[in-house]
């Protein structure tokens, strides 16, 4: 499906349409541009486009042995390295000229999308990145080669860098990129959506985070609230995964229980809190409401983080707890996801983008497990708006600071969406770990209801988060603006208009 998608045509029409749009653009927003703003620097005059030198503002240099010697000698309040087999694609410099005059002009670090060139230097496929994201830049570098240094700022890590070695000595590497990073605040990090580069160089894997856990000592308290009833097979199963088979130090197990009858199951809640003393269980008897249920479960929690978990998962692997905790190191980092897997192998959760349809929907549902993703970003610790709360880790301070789950507008569907559309809103951050795998049953403890009654409730809950939330509008910055937001297979959507500069806090329209 993705891959199909990113290997054909549309490739092409995407590169011409964003040209056509961003000479529209320059038309009709163009203003006097005081030069020079933009050093550009490359190898040979050949490899910018015709007119370059002339566009107002843009002062085209030629690159140095070391980059250091050109950012010292230019003159740009902003400067760029072209890397010698690269070209710039066609509106790249007017778009950007017009993106630092403007919106842009207090930026740190400014990148933008790309197209991949195969061995034959025909086909074409776009990368579409998404906003800036310290989470998956950690482990892929997406923003080099060809990014957009304030100048000074360049200039001023450059002395702490060791010398680069050829054939990467006339532009800054990711190490650069780093440093440059290093102090701002990521609003000053900018995603500009237009191909920038045609490149034959791919996104590379700076470094992988797995098995990083296993190097920390000391772990927080986490406290397991499941909302269930009866099952007995899928709650002997999760209970056995938690108890006997995750290695934590520090668990505690709580089912919050909305009426089961079923003698197995009270056995066996009696049976595991003989066993351990970590495990409670409280039974209600009241109709089915998840935010309630979790509410209830909150409730019983003093201190620590918490982890929301259905009763039909499975764990896989003993130490995925401790992948899901880590994750909470990163920056702003409030809400923790897992990749989770049907049990005949398919990707039942990879993140959910918000806005899809209108609403939200998971992406690369039901695709083989092992699929990359673009550029590998399943294959990385993510940042995304929204992930299921299925499995979902909550840290102290998240939960603390937006308070219990919607009883009200969100009792089945929606609710796992609505609390990470909160935390996003609050600046929290929400964080995809692939690393952490477990099987998930979905709804096989209580089936599929298509009574009149769920259908009505269903269509207020719809409605309820495009009202709080604006998801008809809301363009997700884990996802790129050129993409159709209908939810299924992967299609562009042809705009009428340049997508806004963005970063991951504000939205690009």
């Amino acid at each position: 499906m993705m891959r199909r998608f990113f290997a054909s045509l549309p490739a092409r029409c995407f590169a011409r349409k964003a040209a056509v749009l961003a000479a529209a653009s320059s038309t009709a927003e163009g203003k006097q541009v005081a030069a020079p703003l933009l050093s550009l620097v490359c190898h040979k005059p050949a490899d910018l486009p015709d007119g370059a030198a002339e566009i107002a503002g843009v002062e085209c240099l030629e690159a140095s042995e070391d980059w250091r010697q050109a950012a010292e000698a230019a003159s740009g309040r902003f400067i760029a390295f072209l890397p010698e087999q690269d070209r710039l694609c066609a509106g790249a410099l007017k778009s950007l000229v017009q993106v630092l005059a403007g919106p842009a002009q207090d930026a740190g670090l400014l990148y933008g999308d790309a197209l991949l060139a195969g061995p034959d230097d025909e086909s074409l496929k776009p990368v579409l990145k998404p906003a800036f994201d310290p989470a998956l830049f950690r482990e892929i570098d997406y923003l080099s080669p060809f990014a957009v240094f304030r100048r000074d700022r360049l200039l001023a890590v450059a002395p702490a860098l060791p010398s680069p070695a050829l054939p990467l000595a006339s532009r800054p590497g990711a190490e650069a990129v780093e440093r440059v990073l290093e102090g701002l605040a990521e609003e000053d990090i900018l995603h500009l959506p237009y191909p920038l580069v045609r490149t034959a160089v791919a996104p590379q894997r700076r470094r992988e985070t797995r098995n990083v856990p296993a190097e920390r000592a000391a772990w927080p308290p986490v406290n397991v609230v499941i909302p269930s009833r009866n099952g007995f097979e899928l709650t002997s199963q999760v209970l056995r995964g938690l108890l006997d088979e995750t290695d934590y130090p520090d668990l505690k197990v709580f089912i919050q229980d909305n009426g089961s009858d079923d003698a197995r199951v009270l056995a066996l809640y009696e049976e595991t809190r003989r066993r351990f003393p970590n495990f409670s269980y409280e039974i209600i008897e009241e109709p089915f409401n998840f935010s309630r249920s979790v509410n209830r479960g909150l409730a019983k929690v003093s201190s620590g983080h918490v982890l929301l978990l259905n009763n039909d998962v499975e764990v896989t692997d003993a130490g995925w707890l401790k992948e899901m905790v880590s994750c909470l190191e990163l920056p702003r980092a409030g809400i923790v996801g897992a990749k989770l897997l049907y049990p005949d192998g398919r990707l039942q959760h990879a993140g959910v983008i918000a806005g899809m349809s209108g609403l939200a929907s998971h992406w690369y549902y039901k695709c083989y497990s092992e699929i990359p993703g673009h550029f590998g970003r399943l294959t990385a610790r993510n940042s995304l708006t929204c992930v299921t709360g299925a499995v979902m880790l909550i840290s102290e301070e998240c939960l603390a600071r937006l308070g219990p789950w919607d009883e009200e507008n969100f009792a089945v569907a929606y609710n796992d969406v609505d609390y990470c559309l909160r935390a996003y809103e609050a600046g929290i951050r929400t964080v995809w770990t692939p690393y952490a795998v477990l099987y998930h049953h979905e709804s096989v403890t209580r089936g599929k209801d298509r009574s009149r009654k769920r259908k009505t409730q269903f269509a207020a809950e719809k409605k309820a988060l495009q009202g709080l939330h604006g998801t008809k509008d809301f363009e997700d910055p884990a996802f790129s603006p050129w993409l159709s937001k209908r939810s299924g297979r992967f299609r562009f959507r042809w705009r009428r208009s340049l997508p806004a500069v963005r970063n991951w806090w504000h939205q690009a329209r």
